[in-house]
C-alpha cells in the first residue's frame, strides 16, 4: 500500500491492478506525522484505484468493508523445508538449544522486544537471550534496548540483518523462540520459526492468532510482561517439546504452503484476464 498514490498513473496507462496489503504501515510508531499522512493517504488510494485487492490481514476485509467485492484474504506463504547456512555458536558465545531468541527484521517499538526485556530479567533463567535485528531504523528505540541490557554477558546482540539460511539455523537451534509484537499483518519471520521447527512464544494479536490457533498454549496477553514470564518459565521446562512443535509445524504446512496459495493468486489472475 506505500505505492498507492503510483495506481492511478498505471490506469491511466490502460493497466488492470492486482493489489496485495501487507497491513497498514502508518500504525507502527516509528513513522512521523508527515510519513503517517502520507502512508494513509496510499492506503486509501491503493483500495480505491486497485481493480482486486488481496489481503494477508483478516482484520483489513471489515476495515475497507466498502471495497469488499474486490478484497480477497489470503495469508503469507511459508516453506515447509526451509534451507539452513553455517553460522558458528561459539563466536558469540552460545550453545545449541541453550538461548532464548527475538528475532526481527527492522526494531521498532511495536515489537514488544521491551516486553521480552522485563520479563527475562524477573525470569532469572541460565540461558542467554539471543537478540537479532536491524538496530538503525528507530534509533530512538534501538538506544533504549542498548541502554537497558548494558553491561549484561547474558545478552547477546546482532544488531543487523542476516542471510535467511543463516537466520533459520538461529531459529531451530534456539530452546525459545519469542514473538511479542503488538501489532503484525501477518508476521513471516513467526511462519518461518514454525517452519524451522522452534518452540514458539508468541503474543495473542488476532494475526498471531491466525497463525497458531486460539488453543495454542504458549500465547501471552499482548503487552503483558506477567503473562509472558509466565509462559516463559514454562517453555524452557517444557516436557513435551517435540509433540507441540511437530503440531503447530504440521498446521502451518497445511494451511499456509506456497503451493496453495500460488494456485489462489493464478484464480485471481486468470479472473482479471477473463474480465479483461
Amino acid at each position: 500500500v506505500d505505492f498507492g498514490l503510483f495506481i492511478p498513473l498505471l490506469k491511466l496507462k490502460g493497466y488492470r491492478i492486482i493489489g496485495t496489503s501487507h497491513g497498514s504501515p502508518y500504525k507502527r510508531e516509528k513513522w512521523g506525522k508527515l510519513a503517517k499522512l502520507y502512508l494513509r493517504v496510499s492506503e486509501l488510494v491503493f483500495f480505491k484505484f486497485c481493480d482486486i485487492i488481496t489481503t494477508v490481514q483478516k482484520s483489513q476485509i471489515e476495515q475497507f468493508r466498502d471495497y469488499k467485492y474486490k478484497l480477497y484474504y489470503i495469508p503469507n506463504g511459508v516453506d515447509a523445508n526451509p534451507k539452513y547456512s553455517d553460522f558458528n555458536f561459539s563466536n558469540y558465545g552460545l550453545e545449541k538449544g541453550k538461548y532464548i531468541l527475538f528475532a526481527c527484521g527492522r526494531l521498532d517499538k511495536t515489537k514488544g522486544l521491551h516486553y521480552l526485556l522485563d520479563a527475562y530479567f524477573l525470569s532469572k533463567i541460565n540461558d542467554k537471550l539471543l537478540i537479532i535485528g536491524d538496530f538503525s531504523h528507530d534509533r530512538k528505540y534501538s538506544e533504549f534496548v542498548k541502554s537497558k541490557i548494558q553491561n549484561n554477558n547474558n545478552i547477546v546482540v546482532v544488531d543487523k540483518l542476516l542471510p535467511k539460511n543463516v537466520l533459520f539455523t538461529i531459529i531451530k537451534n534456539s530452546k525459545v523462540f519469542v514473538f511479542p509484537s503488538d501489532i503484525e499483518a501477518m508476521s513471516m519471520i513467526l511462519l518461518e520459526a514454525i517452519s524451522s521447527k522452534a518452540l514458539v512464544i508468541c503474543s495473542d494479536i488476532l494475526e498471531n492468532v491466525e497463525i497458531v490457533g486460539e488453543n495454542y498454549k504458549y500465547l501471552f496477553k499482548a503487552g503483558s510482561v506477567d503473562d509472558l514470564l509466565d509462559k516463559l518459565l514454562k517453555a524452557v521446562c517444557e516436557n513435551e517439546r517435540d509433540k507441540i512443535i511437530n503440531s503447530l509445524y504440521e498446521r502451518i504446512v497445511s494451511k499456509y504452503s506456497w503451493n496453495k496459495i500460488a494456485k489462489e493468486y493464478e484464480a485471481l489472475y486468470s479472473k482479471i484476464l477473463r474480465e479483461n
